[in-house]
């Protein structure tokens, strides 16, 4: 009986020992700043060609960049004009900027980043221009003449942009 006895007093000593160990155990919770995120470059994705259409390209940084929204405004001659990324509206001469706001999923705005560039005239561009036979033996003739023809209205045009 003394062994029984013994043996439950030991197993009551370890028990409240290991309770007592355990107690000391804890953990510590971590958590994450989420840092906003950052644009780090802006690009038009092409010359800037009046009546054309242009995207608003942008680099961004974040610890999640899929899920980064972007506001794109433009601006024409210090004017917002249009929230969006493609835009056409703008003339020769024009001062066009995109400004870029990127968000992210948790709703942290970072610091917007623009680019501005000047808008240029349209490039020529040929379409098409056909030449017709002139009669009787006239190919030759008619060819020349069409693009003497096209020549001239080329010279005019490029004049134009000037």
């Amino acid at each position: 009986m003394k062994k029984i006895m013994l043996l439950i007093v030991f197993l009551l000593s370890v028990s409240l020992v290991n309770a007592a160990v355990s107690k000391d155990y804890g953990y510590v919770k971590l958590n994450k700043l989420n840092i906003e995120p950052e644009v780090l470059d802006v690009s038009f994705s092409s010359e800037l060609f009046a009546g054309e259409v242009v995207s608003c390209d942008a680099e961004v940084d974040d610890e999640n960049p899929e899920s980064v929204v972007l506001d794109t405004e433009w601006y024409v001659n210090n004017v917002l004009v249009f929230e969006g990324v493609e835009f056409s509206s703008f003339k020769k001469g024009d001062l066009v900027e995109c400004l870029v706001t990127p968000t992210d999923a948790q709703g942290l705005v970072g610091t917007a980043q623009g680019i501005s560039l000047e808008a240029k005239a349209a490039p020529f561009s040929l379409t098409g221009f056909a030449v017709s036979d002139a009669g009787k033996g006239g190919g030759a003739v008619g060819l020349m003449i069409g693009l003497v023809g096209l020549f001239i209205v080329k010279r005019k045009r490029i004049a134009k942009l000037f």
